[in-house]
């Protein structure tokens, strides 16, 4: 009886752990951390498209929304320009009729970032790994401490358990990562064709102007607030722009969108400006750096989130599951197979010999 209260104190502790009803939160709380670092991670695998002849002349074009500056690149990611990207279409062209961009040169280009994804995910779950043989070793000694040979005996039950999980986690998150590969799919088309029309803009914006973008230019948040594009619904529309601190500091692209306001045409953004630029002659290029792009954000808004719910179902989660039947039967299973059930109890619960030689030796001084 001694045995099984512990092991299934033991199994309900941890769950309480695995849900975070526990007042010990080091479990969820050092995870969620884990979790963060491979959103920046993954954050920072996005392509770094500069839509310009030289783009080292130039800074990253990174963010159109304002809430996802980047703040440090994976260096596996390469830097390309206008004749990189040309150079990837040129290198998939197969019988595809003129001014057709073949896919393949897209799906080259998506492969290069999801390939970075793999190495963060395993640092993820190497951490998070570390972090539950901490927690599991905690309570092994808090449950089971107190008889050494229970300790041991229990202690190698769920340590087996445990690395079991965690193989099968390994392979789930292999599948995941499987699952951004190749075919590159999304049902999320609205969110999609947003982003590439915002990326689109800011692409034409950019090369429209690009000494804004040079190197020890003005400072990037200055870039987004010109182009109207850092707050993604929040970029002020004609017909709201009348209040007296934009009038004073009111730029060219403000003031034709007040005139086209008072025209009749309202509800528009300095986005929409860049529809009115002549066409680029390198127009399939940014297409191609737009849908790319705006790919990029698709995938990742959904990886970030997939990878840690694929950790912690497969590992926590089924672990929390799985350990009190498999605990209660691989012990039950030893324990009859034996000649003696009450003797292999009483050995598992048998008092540690060092802790027994102490307690005889104060009985003797007290007598």
């Amino acid at each position: 009886i001694e045995v099984l209260g512990r092991v299934n104190a033991f199994c309900d502790v941890f769950k309480s752990f695995v849900n975070g009803s526990h007042e010990d939160k080091r479990l969820a709380q050092r995870n969620r951390a884990f979790y963060s670092i491979f959103k920046r991670d993954i954050r920072g695998t996005a392509p770094d498209f500069r839509p310009f002849e030289k783009p080292e002349n130039y800074v990253a074009l990174d963010d159109t929304e304002g809430e996802m500056a980047l703040t440090e690149r994976d260096p596996g990611v390469e830097m390309m320009g206008i004749y990189d990207i040309s150079k990837v279409i040129q290198e998939s062209i197969g019988w595809e009729l003129p001014n057709n961009v073949p896919y393949q040169a897209k799906a080259n280009l998506i492969a290069q970032f999801v390939k970075l994804w793999v190495a963060p995910s395993e640092r993820c779950l190497a951490g998070i790994n570390d972090v539950l043989d901490e927690v599991i070793n905690t309570l092994i000694s808090i449950h089971f401490g107190r008889f050494k040979v229970l300790e041991g005996y229990v202690g190698d039950l769920i340590r087996t358990q445990v690395d079991i999980c965690k193989a099968l986690t390994k392979e789930a998150v292999k599948t995941a990562l499987d699952l951004e590969a190749t075919p590159y799919y999304t049902q999320n088309t609205h969110y999609l064709q947003t982003l590439q029309e915002k990326w689109l803009a800011y692409y034409k914006a950019a090369r429209n102007q690009p000494h804004r973008f040079e190197v020890h230019s003005e400072p990037l948040e200055e870039k987004y607030q010109h182009y109207g594009i850092d707050h993604g619904p929040e970029i002020e529309s004609a017909g709201h722009s009348s209040n007296s601190y934009h009038r004073a500091y009111e730029t060219p692209e403000s003031k034709a969108l007040r005139a086209l306001a008072e025209a009749g045409y309202t509800n528009l953004s300095i986005a929409d400006l860049v529809r009115l630029l002549p066409p680029d002659s390198h127009e399939k290029e940014l297409i191609v750096m737009a849908d790319v792009r705006a790919y990029y954000h698709v995938a990742y808004k959904r990886i970030i989130d997939h990878i840690p719910l694929t950790i912690h179902h497969a590992l926590h989660h089924a672990l929390a599951e799985q350990l009190s039947q498999s605990l209660f039967t691989s012990l039950l299973t030893d324990v009859a197979s034996g000649p003696n059930f009450s003797e292999r109890m009483n050995e598992l619960v048998s008092e540690d010999a060092s802790v027994a030689q102490k307690r005889a030796s104060l009985s003797t001084r007290k007598q």
